[in-house]
């Protein structure tokens, strides 16, 4: 895909950007968990499971405050952009009881 004009760099970086979030979310799950076993399996060494206590803490912050932007981002883009077309909704009809 040639490069040509403004909105193929956009799309690019676009693509590219969320690719990392990804990547960057996978990370954080995987230290989360790398530090829990750390935690577990290491009782007898207290600088080891302090290590993974740590490790764990700041997987889940990192995990916390990626949802937390994405969810503000999700956000502000329904109240200033709105929703889009979207899926289409079902028309709910009630009985009526006559």
């Amino acid at each position: 895909m040639p490069i040509t004009t403004i909105g193929t760099i956009l799309d690019l970086l676009l693509n590219t950007t969320l690719s990392l979030i990804g990547i960057f979310e996978v990370l954080a799950v995987v230290a989360f968990f790398y530090g829990l076993a750390l935690f577990l399996f290491n009782r007898e060494s207290k600088t080891i499971n302090e290590r993974g206590k740590n490790i764990m803490v700041w997987g889940a912050v990192a995990l916390f405050v990626m949802v937390s932007i994405w969810g503000i981002i999700g956000l502000l883009q329904n109240t200033f952009i709105g929703d889009g077309p979207g899926p289409a909704r079902p028309e709910i009809r009630v009985p009526s009881f006559s």
